[in-house]
C-alpha cells in the first residue's frame, strides 16, 4: 500500500493512509464554498464551516458561510495573504494551511492551534506531504528534509527520518509505521517514533507497490523494476522473487491468499506462486499459473476469495479464475 474508506470517499482517504511524493497545493471545491472540508463523510464535516484569511487584521477564522459569523479566530498575526489551505483530515477536525512555507495545523472542532513544522514540502492530493492515519489520531509531515510522526491527541512529534518516504502504511492492529524511503524500507512504532525493524535496502526502483496478508502476518513489496520481496512480519525472513521475466511491467496490483502460500500479480495478465515450493535459483521461480492471460484488460484490483479461486477486477468486469489452472469459473 503510493502513500496508499461513497467510490471518491474510498479513493481519498485510501490516498491519505497510504500515500507518497512531491506536488504543489491543490485542494477541491466541490460545492461552490472555498476552503471548506469536502469530505462529506467526516465525523465533524460542517458544509457552511470555511477557512477564512482575515488581511486586514493578519487572522485566520473558521467562519459559517451562511451567516458570515465568526465560529473561531484559529491565529493571529499570520501574513494572511500568503496563507493557503493545504488539506483537511478525512474526519474534518483537523485544518492544515501553509504559511510562507510553514504548515501549521488547527484544531477546527477546538479552536485550537495545534503545531508547526518549518519547511513544509508542497502538497499535491495524489502525492501529500501531509498524510492523516485511518483514525484521525497520527499523521505524518514531510518538512526540511525530515519526515515527522506527530500524534494530534498528545501533541508529541516524533523525527522519524532525515529523507520523505516513498510509500507509508499506519498498521493501526499493531501500532507501526511501515514505510519506504529512498534509501531503505523500515518499521517504526508510532507510540514512540523508534524504528523497530529495517527491512533493508529493496532496490524498488520507480513506483513502489505494498500490500499485507489477510492475517496481518506478511508484507510484500513490488515496483517496476520487477522485483517481489515477501518479508515475514515476525521473524523478518525475506524471500524474493524476479517476475521480470512474466510480467508486462505494468503491474497494477497483487494479493496473497489467507494462508500466505500463494502470491497473484495482476496487470494484463495474472500469474500465481506457489511461496513454499519455490526454487532455489531466483530465475527458476516460475509462476504456478504461467501466462494466464485473465480477463480483457487491465486488472485494477485482485484478491482471493477462498484457497482456489481469484476475483480480477477491471474497468469493464469482475471475472472469476481457477488460479492452479487458469480457466475462468464462477463465483
Amino acid at each position: 500500500m503510493q502513500k496508499s474508506i461513497s467510490l471518491i470517499g474510498l479513493i481519498i482517504a485510501g490516498l491519505l493512509v497510504m500515500a507518497c511524493g512531491d506536488g504543489a497545493a491543490v485542494f477541491p471545491n466541490n460545492d461552490g464554498i472555498p476552503n471548506n472540508c469536502e469530505y462529506t463523510a467526516g465525523a465533524h464535516y460542517q458544509q457552511n464551516h470555511f477557512a477564512r484569511f482575515d488581511n486586514n487584521n493578519n487572522r485566520l477564522l473558521l467562519v459559517d458561510w451562511s451567516n458570515g459569523e465568526t465560529i473561531f479566530v484559529l491565529d493571529t498575526d499570520i501574513a494572511a495573504a500568503r496563507t493557503t489551505v493545504l488539506e483537511w483530515s478525512p474526519n474534518c477536525q483537523y485544518l492544515i494551511t501553509h504559511q510562507d512555507g510553514t504548515g501549521i495545523i488547527y484544531d477546527v472542532v477546538n479552536g485550537r492551534r495545534l503545531v508547526a513544522f518549518a519547511q513544509m514540502r508542497g502538497y499535491h492530493r495524489s502525492n501529500p506531504s501531509a498524510v492523516f492515519d485511518q483514525s484521525n489520531t497520527y499523521l505524518t509531515v514531510e518538512a526540511g528534509g525530515t519526515t515527522y510522526l506527530h500524534n494530534l491527541l498528545t501533541g508529541e512529534t516524533f523525527p522519524l527520518a532525515a529523507e520523505y518516504f516513498t510509500l507509508q502504511y499506519f498498521d493501526l492492529a499493531r501500532t507501526q509505521l511501515v514505510t519506504i524511503s529512498d534509501s531503505e524500507a523500515a518499521i517504526y512504532d508510532m507510540n514512540t517514533g523508534m524504528k523497530v525493524a529495517s527491512l533493508g535496502d529493496l532496490d524498488l526502483g520507480g513506483r513502489p507497490h505494498m500490500i499485507f496478508s489477510p492475517d496481518n502476518t506478511t508484507l510484500a513489496f513490488t515496483s517496476d523494476n520487477r522485483w517481489t520481496h515477501i518479508i515475514n512480519r515476525d521473524t523478518l525472513a525475506r524471500v524474493d522473487v524476479s517476475i521480470g521475466y512474466y510480467t508486462f511491467g505494468r503491474e497494477s496490483t497483487m494479493a496473497l491468499s489467507p494462508d500466505n502460500r500463494w502470491l497473484a500479480i495482476g496487470a494484463e495478465r495474472v500469474n500465481v506462486w506457489d511461496l513454499q515450493n519455490l526454487q532455489p535459483i531466483n530465475g527458476e521461480r516460475m509462476p504456478t499459473t504461467f501466462n494466464f492471460p485473465g480477463p480483457e484488460g487491465l486488472i485494477s484490483d485482485i484478491h482471493f476469495i477462498n484457497g482456489e479461486t481469484l476475483e480480477a477486477v477491471t474497468g469493464q468486469d469482475t471475472t472469476y479464475w481457477n488460479m492452479t489452472t487458469g480457466e475462468q469459473v464462477n463465483p
